[in-house]
């Protein structure tokens, strides 16, 4: 993998994904602004009269929708970025 670092690419290295996706999820998902209830917060795939998205460590998983994945993914899916820019943004 490689990303546009200024004008230079950068390679992505397996060390990177594996630093990015060990980064504990909910630090992040209260720096991005979104309500949690304890370990909680509602998906973002579904409407929620209640929070219904678990967070552990690096993990998600709703127990609605049974939505689920790592924090690359959440990352990805929630800024709606590439899996290179989900890196980017998690170094």
């Amino acid at each position: 993998y490689d990303i546009l670092v200024g004008r230079r690419k950068q390679e992505i290295t397996d060390d990177m994904i594996h630093r990015a996706n060990k980064r504990e999820l909910l630090p992040i998902v209260k720096l991005l602004g979104l309500k949690t209830r304890g370990n909680f917060i509602s998906c973002p795939e579904h409407e929620d009269r209640t929070p219904s998205l678990h967070i552990t460590k690096n993990l998600y998983h709703c127990f609605s929708c049974k939505n689920e994945g790592d924090t690359i993914k959440f990352i990805q899916k929630q800024l709606n970025f590439s899996f290179k820019d989900a890196i980017k943004y998690l170094q």
